[in-house]
């Protein structure tokens, strides 16, 4: 329907568009022989002076035209006003053609956008309610999930605020505990034991229990039978060698040290701590356990029972090792004192491997004579097979050629046995095999 409006309101600018044309065209040739009548009247006024003979005539032409120029110009002129007046009339139809035009097409194109924009509210609403629909289906077991989830999330947080007090309790308990523990380290003997107890512990996870020796505060004499000598184990080496292992446990400087907030305090605390471990080497390197021991390398292990404890004193005497080794005091920590035990465990196992490959050859040895022996008993046993097969042979033989006939004669004679007669006596053609093997011959 717009876009006829819009082909008749086109139509109608187009027929308007050449009727004006026409007009203007028309208007123009007018204007253009009025024009070429005013010239021909000059002509004739000119005309008129110089040939006076044509006065008259050419004042009656004059005359006459003249009348006939006012009528045309009469005429023209209401040609002209006519044209204006037609010119005003097309310009307002067009223009009242247009406006109804342009408030038709808009009434249609509003009433065509209001179908439109209903008919896409209605399937837009349509759809909502779908897509609403299957958004709750997803929604409202994420939901149920979700509080399911916030319950389970509210008791774990009672029992995390449950476990937590029970946590406190444990960790004030602990803290006790380890205050206990560090009170009661501070005391020679306690210490003493508690090293012993770890330096026993280090040999049950190398795996070494069964070769090393422990003694409770065993002691020997030395050479100038005025010390009494004291190692914490005895590890059993390959071959009947010996290391001597003492513990140590200087905690009284270190646990002063690691008490403190004062960094000044903990510094000199420290040092401390790291001149003790130096004292204990000093000490016991002038033991020379080597000496008291016999197969015993001239070296003794100091352990210490924590890796912080000679970490801290290496921080303040990083020459402790060398102090050590120039002393003959391999100094040992859990780790590396396992590692050292590995070692050894592989030396036994070497050595457990070497006694049985000595054994598996005795008894290789003892098998293979047994074993000639036995090829030995074969070939006797052979050869009297073979000579019984022999004997059985010939007495076969005999048995065929003389005792045979014989009975068979009492048979002629009418002498039967029931149900019984002589049968051949056959001959064993099979004989003992003889063994090959190199190892079973016998010259």
């Amino acid at each position: 329907m717009l876009f006829n409006s819009i082909a008749l309101v086109v139509s109608l600018l187009l027929f308007f568009y050449i009727i004006v044309k026409k007009l203007s065209e028309k208007k123009a040739n007018l204007e253009g022989n009025l024009c070429k009548l005013e010239q021909e009247l000059q002509e004739t006024k000119q005309t008129l002076l110089t040939k006076n003979e044509e006065i008259v005539d050419l004042r009656v032409k004059k005359a006459e035209l003249e009348v006939t120029l006012q009528k045309e110009r009469e005429e023209k002129k209401k040609e002209i006003e006519l044209l204006t007046k037609a010119e005003e009339r097309l310009t307002n139809t067009f223009k009242a053609l247009s406006l109804d035009a342009l408030q038709t097409n808009n009434n249609n194109f509003l009433n065509l956008a209001k179908e439109v924009i209903d008919s896409k509210l209605k399937e837009t609403e349509s759809d909502f309610k779908k897509r609403q629909a299957t958004i709750n289906e997803v929604v409202t077991p994420i939901k149920e999930k979700l509080e399911k989830f916030d319950n389970e999330i509210r008791e774990l947080e009672k029992e995390r605020v449950g476990a937590y007090e029970g946590l406190k309790e444990q960790i004030g308990a602990l803290m006790n505990q380890t205050s206990s523990l560090a009170n009661a380290l501070r005391k020679p003997h306690i210490r003493g034991k508690w090293g012993e107890m770890q330096l026993k512990r280090v040999v049950e996870m190398a795996g070494m229990i069964e070769y090393c020796d422990f003694f409770t505060q065993p002691s020997v004499v030395d050479k100038n039978e005025d010390n009494l000598l004291r190692p914490d184990l005895i590890i059993k080496m390959p071959s009947g060698k010996q290391i001597i292992i003492d513990a140590k446990v200087p905690l009284d400087s270190y646990m002063d040290a690691i008490s403190q907030n004062d960094l000044q305090i903990q510094k000199e605390k420290l040092k401390n701590h790291s001149l003790a471990i130096k004292k204990h080497i000093n000490d016991l390197g002038k033991k020379e356990y080597w000496n008291q021991f016999e197969n015993t390398p001239e070296l003794v292990v100091l352990f210490l029972t924590g890796e912080g404890v000679f970490s801290a004193a290496l921080e303040y005497e990083p020459a402790l090792i060398e102090i050590g080794v120039e002393k003959k005091v391999i100094i040992a920590t859990p780790i590396t004192l396992i590692a050292l035990l590995r070692a050894i465990a592989y030396g036994w196992k070497q050595e457990m491997i070497a006694e049985n490959a000595k054994k598996i050859s005795e008894l290789g040895h003892i098998l293979y004579e047994r074993i000639c022996t036995m090829g030995e008993n074969f070939d006797n046993l052979r050869r009297s097979l073979k000579s019984a097969v022999d004997h059985y042979n010939k007495t076969a033989g005999s048995l065929e050629a003389r005792v045979f006939p014989a009975a068979r004669e009492f048979n002629k004679l009418g002498i039967h046995a029931k149900n019984k007669s002589l049968s051949a006596a056959k001959e064993l053609e099979s004989l003992p095999r003889s063994l090959h093997t190199e190892e079973l011959k016998v010259d």
